[in-house]
């Protein structure tokens, strides 16, 4: 096939969720819809809703902001906490936009 009449869209017309080396992280137990909104707060540092599953097996509603990769952890600025917090993805249940 000649170049550039190939099916994929060149990797400027990529969005940031589809760029191959995202996520380090795993995010495949959540939905499309909440995986897109994770990785839109991981580029833009903009506000997202979790629903978290802490160690002790409770589960809180945190604002997230400035979240950031870090190894196989996120850590972001949590309003609930007001502090800076870590957390790990297998415990995200759920991810809304922020109210």
């Amino acid at each position: 096939m000649p170049a550039g009449g190939g099916l994929d869209p060149p990797p400027s017309a990529l969005q940031p969720w589809e760029v191959e080396e995202r996520p380090r992280i795993p995010l495949g137990h959540l939905t499309e819809h909440q995986q897109h909104l994770l990785l839109q707060a991981l580029d833009d540092g903009g506000p997202v809703e979790l629903d978290y599953c802490d160690a002790d097996g409770a589960v809180t509603t945190r604002v997230v902001e400035d979240l950031e990769e870090d190894d196989h952890l996120l850590l972001g600025w949590c309003h609930l906490r007001d502090d800076e917090r870590h957390f790990l993805p297998s415990r995200i249940l759920a991810v809304r936009p922020a109210r």
